[in-house]
């Protein structure tokens, strides 16, 4: 029997309370339309695991970045955005304070981790994401340093209702998958930039 391998979320279905890493373990509670649909299709898939012994994996991913992401403000990862205005010397404006926070994971991991759990003999949901937590601020600083910009630091109005800290426990993809992101945040900036830098916005 084929196997389903599904992308869900990590970052829009763990509550806002409580402190990050979240494990898999932890009741999900999504607030957003996104991260319902996400939990649904989760729950449809263990309904058939169940009940028809259908096999299924699915993927609970941190932010995912890398090369040929938009770059586009509606549909664009943070990363990208930045990325593709610092190279074009256009202003960024940052939401809030910018000590907002996620769990960056380069693409490169998260397609390691899908052909992982195809090849496998596990069932499921596991987070595919770093454990670590890198601010907005952070990432702004780090790409205005990769691309040699003298912008300065803009903060304009926090997005109402904004998660303000998210990461993501990976000790289950490590046991059960063998599992581990490789990349670290400098190097995937790193990659991305110069991505970016060759060939441009998307």
């Amino acid at each position: 029997m084929k196997k389903i391998i599904f992308s869900s979320s990590g970052g829009a279905i763990y509550p806002e309370v409580g402190r990050p890493p979240f494990a898999e373990t932890v009741a999900p509670h999504p607030i957003s339309p996104y991260g319902v649909s996400k939990r649904a299709a989760e729950m449809y898939l263990d309904y058939e695991h169940h009940v028809h012994g259908m096999p299924y994996v699915a993927l609970r991913y941190a932010n995912v970045y890398g090369p040929r992401q938009r770059t586009k403000q509606n549909g664009g990862g943070v990363i990208a955005i930045f990325a593709d205005r610092f190279l074009r010397g256009e202003q960024i404006t940052i939401n809030g304070t910018g000590d907002q926070t996620r769990d960056y994971v380069y693409v490169d991991d998260v397609v390691r981790a899908n052909m992982l759990a195809m090849s496998k003999n596990v069932n499921g949901i596991f987070n595919i994401g770093t454990g670590k937590e890198t601010s907005v601020n952070t990432l702004f600083r780090k790409i205005k340093k990769l691309t040699g910009s003298d912008m300065p630091e803009r903060h304009g109005l926090a997005c109402a209702g904004e998660v303000m800290r998210s990461s993501l426990d990976v000790r289950k993809a490590r046991r059960d998958l063998s599992w581990a992101p490789l990349v670290s945040i400098d190097e995937g900036l790193k990659r991305s930039v110069e991505w970016y830098g060759k060939h441009g916005s998307k």
